[in-house]
Order: C-alpha cells, then structure tokens, then sequence
C-alpha cells in the first residue's frame, strides 16, 4: 500500500490517494486506488489502514480473476467501508483484465465508443471563476462543474458570471453537495436562469428532492444519494432522478458499481461514472466503465488528473478537446511511476 501526495495545480488541495498493488502468484501486478475528495465524506479515511489490513488476509490465496466473489468475500468479513475496498477490488480487475488479455471497459461488456465527455469542476474558493472557466473551454472541454451550495442568490450570481465568460453552447452542472435546505434550493432555483444548467444533489434526502421535483425546470442528478440498488428503484419511482452519478470508492469498487449501472441502463437513467478524485489509476478505472455505458446514457466524467500537479501514472492520456480516451492496454492499462508512488506504507503477505 502507498499514499502519495497529489498537490493541486492552484495550491488549494492536496490529495491522498491509497494506492493498492495486488500482486497475483505469477508475479501479475493490479493497481487500485481510493481517494477521497476530502475528510467531509463518511468513512473516507477513518480507520482506512485498519481496514486494509483486515481484508489484505481474506485475500490471500484467492484467486484475482474472480473479482465479484473477492467482492463478497470483503463484504462478508467487514461492513461498510466502501473506500479501502474499492482500491482492492480495482485491483482484482486490473488483474483479471491482464490474465485475459483484453481492456476492462471489454470485460464489462465492450466499448460503445471510444472516449468519454469530461468536465473539471469550478470550486466555491475559486478566485475569478469566470476566467477560470473561460480557460477549461479554451482547452477544449465543453461541460463544467460548478460547485453550489452557500448563499443562493450568489450561488446564481455565479453561474451568471460563469454563464457570461463561456458562451451559451457549454454545459454547465451546478452542483451542490447536498449543502441546500428546502428553501434555500427553491431561492436557488427562482434566481438562476439558465437554458443549458442541470443541478446535482441539491438537497440531502430523497424527501427534500421530492419536495423540491415540481418546483425544478432543470434536470436532478443524484450523486450522494446513490449508495445501493434500492436508493437508484426509490429515486425512480419518486421521479426525482434524471441522472446518477456513480462513484466507485463510494460503492465499494468497480463490482458494485457496474451493478448500480446496469440498473440505470436498464431504467433509461443516464449515468455519470467517475471517482472520488485521484491519479490517473482510478480516472482510466471510471473511464472504461463510462464507454461500457450506451452513449445516450452517458453523462461526463470528472478529469481528476486534470486538477493535480503531478501525473502518478503512465497510460492515461490527458483529455483532447474535452474527452478523455480508455487506455488500450489490457486491464485497467496504467502503471504508476515509481518516484511519484512513494515509500511502501506497508505489505500483507
């Protein structure tokens, strides 16, 4: 297990990514990752290495290329944790997709293209988010996060602002991180106007975005909502979800996520498939099963690598013209730089 340091380009943020090499007995390497955008999140980093270091022994001996019975068996031995579990499962299919010699985005069912929309977020400390936005258009991507979620009527000052600097044609995906009551969403609401907005998790609980269904000319995504099978069935039947974004560390990994996708499909939901955050370990993971995803289903994924200084892998091309392309080597199809990974926090087995 590693822990690099992935410092933004702005200087705002540093991330610390666990990395997990799983090594097969044929001396095959699978890499995996889990990164957790900051302490805010459940889970995210308590007791992380404890967790490791309890699933690293149900592991051993079992064989890689049966990732979703690895997956079981990690359920099996602990509860919840989903975020030191995903770097171990990621790595199961790094591996599986090696043994077999094809492309994880082939292992889940074939690629429906061959690159995905991506977008970089606008943060809420972002100085001149205008400009900022202006830039990520010149580089070519055409959709952009915005994060929401304080005052509401500067909330949409925001978004006008944003709106002005890069033209009517970009997408723009206000995002909220469950932070608005109510009220406060519904003020949001009355202030923004926007032809080409969509609104992620703007509420917490599926009741406040049902209270708040009627009063939204925009599309919902649901992100922190989205944790089992039965939250995606109850945000259908109560009509509230337009979109889904899928996290892998938030599911638990690459198996329970393809799983809440197959579901969305199977809906008609569109889906946006993406991380945490990270390295180019995790994106090239969400990439693949995005293009495993049918294009008219498909929402962005988020171009983590874009936000960090520092490239912790080889393989993952950066976006061009706003997209970013599955690797084509076999399994997930990067390999971290050594000097970049660090010293070994530790080793089971």
């Amino acid at each position: 297990m590693y822990q690099p340091e992935l410092p933004f380009r702005d200087g705002s943020y540093t991330y610390h990514p666990v990395v997990a090499e799983v090594e097969a007995d044929n001396g095959m390497i699978g890499w995996g990752e889990m990164c957790p955008l900051s302490e805010s999140y459940d889970g995210a980093f308590a007791g992380w290495e404890s967790v490791l270091r309890t699933l690293g022994p149900v592991l051993l001996g079992e064989d890689p290329r049966n990732p979703i019975r690895n997956a079981n068996m990690m359920d099996a031995s602990v509860r919840g944790h989903t975020y030191p579990k995903s770097a171990l499962d990621m790595g199961c299919w790094d591996l599986t997709g090696q043994a077999f010699g094809v492309s994880l985005c082939e292992l889940f069912g074939g690629r429906t293209g061959e690159s995905v929309e991506a977008f970089v977020h606008v943060g809420l400390e972002h100085p001149g988010p205008g400009a900022y936005a202006a830039t990520l258009v010149s580089e070519g991507y055409r959709s952009i996060q915005v994060k929401i979620g304080r005052i509401p009527e500067r909330d949409a000052e925001r978004i006008s602002a944003i709106r002005k600097a890069v033209g009517d044609s970009i997408e723009l995906v206000a995002d909220a991180n469950c932070a608005y009551s109510v009220a406060d969403a519904r003020r949001f609401l009355y202030e923004v106007d926007d032809r080409k907005l969509s609104i992620e998790q703007p509420c917490a609980t599926l009741d406040e975005l049902a209270a708040l269904r009627a009063h939204c000319p925009y599309p919902l995504v649901l992100d922190e909502s989205i944790v089992s099978i039965t939250a995606v069935l109850d945000a259908h039947s109560r009509h509230v979800a337009d979109g889904l974004t899928i996290k892998l560390a938030k599911l638990g990994g690459l198996t329970r996520a393809r799983v809440i996708l197959d579901v969305a499909v199977a809906l008609g939901i569109q889906a946006r498939v993406e991380d945490m955050g990270g390295s180019e370990i995790s994106t090239a993971a969400a990439v693949h099963l995005a293009v495993a995803t049918p294009q008219r289903l498909r929402l962005q994924t988020t171009d983590a690598p874009r936000r960090v200084a520092v490239q912790l892998a080889k393989g993952l091309a950066p976006a061009v013209d706003g997209r970013l392309t599955t690797p084509r080597a076999a399994g997930v199809g990067v390999e971290p730089h050594a000097d970049a990974l660090g010293p070994r926090l530790f080793q089971i087995g």
